[in-house]
């Protein structure tokens, strides 16, 4: 079947192919995060806003997107029992058919909790040719749309055919979202180098403080630090009537948003301080070890010295040069 019931597929899609190409900042975009240092050096801009829709696949072909095999459905009711034929997959699985879900599953594996069943993406990237895909697209003929979004409502109903259940409206078959974001030239040069690796080291963590977290901070509340939107919460909205209001309500998640994030800022900026405190040890370590190997050598070469110039005066034998 090569059609998804998902309502999301293409954004799916965007995901695991950028998700495995070298210097992909967000995998879940089909566009490059663009530096834009003639914007304001923070801008609190709503996810939801700035879509672009497109229905269907590029030409109408569905065969090099295909999640996993599935059998081929040729009759669709809505009382039909789900699963009918579970195993029907691995019976009419076909050799040498690219599929996507072994670049998509990897992405779950956060909440994964047994290690040994996460999921590892291959080492190449997908052998997929994707026009809606590639970065420099242009989708500016698509629908621009806000999420969420939903295709189906929009009609055409469906005049025949056993789909009641569904309010008679084609709810299935992929679709492709897209959408670009900014990114400040400093935060994107200081993230780039780090995109699609797990984080495990200091200077990742220092980034990702500093560079994503930091930027996100900066438009929560104009600027504002947690201790600043904090106090005015408290002088603004220590009545409970007072509290209930609007702006009370939005302090409210401003303050708990800035202190989570800040939490996490300051927990990243821990590590990395430690992680350069480990460096610095390592480099100490190993300098300790060359100079205690230096001092052997030299105990070494004391002690050969000082056999030879026992066996010297043993002899009678004197150093060329000596007086007699």
């Amino acid at each position: 079947m090569k059609h998804t019931r998902q309502r999301w597929p293409g954004l799916v899609l965007a995901a695991a192919l950028l998700g495995a190409a070298p210097g992909a900042m967000l995998p879940a975009l089909a566009v490059p995060l663009q530096a834009a240092d003639n914007l304001a050096p923070r801008q609190r801009i709503l996810f939801n806003d700035g879509w672009r829709f497109q229905l269907g696949d590029p030409d109408g072909n569905s065969a090099p997107y295909l999640y996993d095999i599935r059998p081929e459905v040729k009759v669709s009711a809505d009382g039909k029992e789900a699963d009918a034929m579970p195993e029907e997959a691995v019976r009419v699985a076909r050799a040498n058919t690219p599929l996507l879900r072994p670049w998509i599953l990897p992405t779950g594996n956060a909440f994964i909790k047994d290690p040994a069943k996460r999921h590892v993406r291959p080492a190449q990237p997908p052998a997929v040719d994707a026009p809606y895909a590639k970065l420099d697209f242009n989708d500016s003929a698509w629908r621009a749309v806000q999420l969420p979004h939903d295709w189906a409502i929009e009609g055409p109903f469906l005049a025949t055919g056993p789909y009641g259940g569904m309010g008679r409206l084609k709810t299935w078959g992929p679709a492709w979202y897209r959408k670009k974001l900014t990114l400040p030239a400093g935060d994107k040069a200081a993230l780039e180098p780090y995109a699609g690796q797990q984080m495990t080291t200091g200077p990742q963590a220092k980034a990702y403080a500093d560079h994503y977290i930091n930027a996100h901070l900066q438009g929560v509340a104009d600027g504002q630090t947690y201790s600043e939107v904090s106090g005015a919460y408290i002088a603004q909205c220590s009545d409970p009537k007072a509290a209930a209001t609007e702006a009370c309500t939005t302090l409210a998640a401003q303050k708990a948003t800035l202190f989570q994030g800040e939490t996490l800022r300051g927990l990243l900026l821990y590590g990395y301080a430690f992680a350069t405190m480990g460096t610095i040890a390592g480099i100490a370590a190993i300098s300790a070890f060359v100079a205690a190997g230096l001092m052997l050598l030299l105990v070494g070469i004391g002690f050969w010295h000082a056999r030879r110039a026992k066996n010297d005066v043993a002899t009678g034998t004197q150093p060329v040069g000596a007086p007699a």
